[in-house]
């Protein structure tokens, strides 16, 4: 099963085609259109099931082999590297849409691993989720190792990221002689969800949710007002504050 994991769409088509194209006595296999698709549905059902840490129960698969097919073919023509827009640099007030930004934006980006490239500065999973309950592109990022030569790949490039949104800001200091993009942002996160700075920005939260008031469109837009109760909420239920 193994020798099916991560074979491209392609490659099993131009192979099988070669293959089915050599006279016999060369070891050639005749191969028609509907074989070579069935290969390649199966080659991406077992790859999406060791990606996600599940076992390969082959009876799922003949249940929905057809449909396999169909995504296989859809599989094949997604842009695997098209992102949702870059995150924008550091600013230390917006650290916390900043960090949810580069999340989201990892998370559209797949890896060498075929996982996003989320996956190399998760953050603990936690011990009462259930495996089973977690949805196909968590599975992946939780699954996916933290080492070995696509984990190193796949590190720098996140290091890489995280230089150039922080390069000539505060945040550049935190991370300066780290050499891992994982430390790096473990390093941030450290730093900016300190006991310290969580109470402060509890605090600016908690001030603004007094403070801010729906008065004029013209003024101050029923959207901004909505966009500031929504970031004071998120603080509040990130570190731990009662609503």
């Amino acid at each position: 099963m193994l020798d099916l994991v991560n074979w491209k769409y392609k490659d099993i088509r131009s192979l099988l085609e070669n293959l089915s194209n050599r006279p016999t006595t060369r070891g050639g296999q005749q191969f028609g259109d509907r074989k070579i698709k069935e290969l390649q549905a199966l080659s991406l059902f077992i790859t999406d099931r060791n990606r996600r840490g599940l076992s390969y129960d082959l009876d799922l698969y003949r249940d929905e082999a057809t449909q396999y097919i169909s995504f296989a073919e859809i599989d094949s023509e997604i842009d695997k590297d098209e992102a949702v827009d870059k995150p924008e640099k550091f600013k230390y007030a917006n650290w916390n849409k900043w960090e949810e930004s580069v999340y989201i934006y990892l998370d559209s980006i797949v890896g060498k691993s075929g996982a996003p490239l989320s996956y190399v500065v998760r953050k603990d999973l936690g011990q009462d989720v259930s495996w089973d309950e977690l949805d196909r592109k968590t599975q992946q990022i939780y699954n996916a190792p933290l080492y070995g030569l696509t984990f190193n790949l796949d590190s720098k490039r996140v290091l890489t990221l995280l230089k150039e949104l922080c390069l000539e800001t505060e945040a550049e200091t935190w991370f300066r002689n780290i050499k891992c993009d994982c430390v790096a942002m473990k390093a941030l996160q450290i730093h900016y969800d300190s006991p310290d700075e969580s109470k402060r920005r509890k605090e600016e939260a908690r001030s603004k949710l007094k403070n801010v008031y729906y008065k004029q469109e013209g003024t101050f837009t029923f959207e901004k007002f909505v966009t500031n109760l929504y970031d004071a909420f998120q603080i509040l239920e990130k570190y731990g504050e009662p609503l």
